[in-house]
């Protein structure tokens, strides 16, 4: 089985997903029943495990939608943050490009499914995503350069309410859509990314929080409960993503 083993080394797609002020809660309301941090928690892993069990079709191309391979996301809870893990298998050498593919839209899901119900719940997030080396196994060790770059990425790179994507993986991008030689499919890929006012490559905020009701307003209602503007600012610039016409084009994807 792709994607969600319990026991896994090599290659894999990684998350790294810090919710943003969730950690005031957990200190704020601990003990108390009402609003309790740890249910809100585990509702939003269970979320991400029931979505993420196939792959998010709206990224696909029906031809390609037929050949893949179902699987799941590795799903581990760390205080207020969540790590995501979709392992790649190898054929030849060589990461089969239709794992990839599930495993890059499966991980998008849940990302989709954690940013919604954050931001349902008063809260944004911060993350990274990449793709590189890791190992965990079923007792929830999680060791590796992969684990190492997702957090290093979403802790001092991403700053701002992003999820920023890492150059390995826009390499990696690059070299699949560029094979594929397929503009319907790598349109169907670049949609669901953009390029930040700092020319950094970032996941598309619209596609994943567009299911939202009264989205602005409860943007700018965190970003009016922020205790400085510096905070602000997180939720400010997420809005202007949101809104952002920008088109990536395939060409903006690093190959270094």
């Amino acid at each position: 089985m792709k994607g969600k083993h319990d026991n896994f080394r090599g290659p894999a797609i990684i998350a790294f997903i810090d919710i943003l002020g969730f950690s005031n809660l957990v200190k704020s309301n601990w003990n108390k029943e009402i609003n309790d941090p740890v249910n809100k928690l585990l509702g939003i892993r269970n979320n991400i495990e029931k979505v993420t069990d196939n792959p998010l079709s709206s990224l696909l191309v029906q031809e390609t939608k037929k050949k893949l391979i179902e699987g799941g996301v590795k799903v581990i809870t760390i205080s207020d943050s969540f790590i995501l893990l979709f392992g790649l298998e190898k054929t030849a050498n060589q990461i089969r490009y239709l794992d990839f593919v599930n495993g890059f839209s499966s991980i998008l899901e849940g990302l989709k499914t954690i940013w919604q119900d954050s931001i349902e719940a008063g809260f944004t997030i911060r993350g990274a995503i990449t793709v590189n080396e890791i190992y965990w196994d079923e007792k929830f060790n999680i060791i590796g350069p992969g684990l190492i770059e997702a957090y290093s990425i979403e802790s001092k790179i991403a700053i701002t309410s992003r999820i920023f994507v890492s150059s390995t993986l826009q390499k990696m991008l690059h070299k699949l859509l560029s094979n594929l030689n397929s503009d319907d499919f790598t349109k169907s890929v670049t949609k669901k990314m953009l390029k930040d006012a700092d020319g950094q490559i970032i996941i598309h905020p619209k596609p994943l929080l567009s299911n939202i009701e009264n989205l602005e307003t409860k943007i700018l209602k965190m970003a009016s409960d922020a205790k400085n503007g510096g905070i602000q600012l997180k939720y400010i610039s997420l809005l202007a993503n949101i809104d952002s016409k920008n088109q990536l084009e395939l060409s903006d994807l690093n190959t270094k």
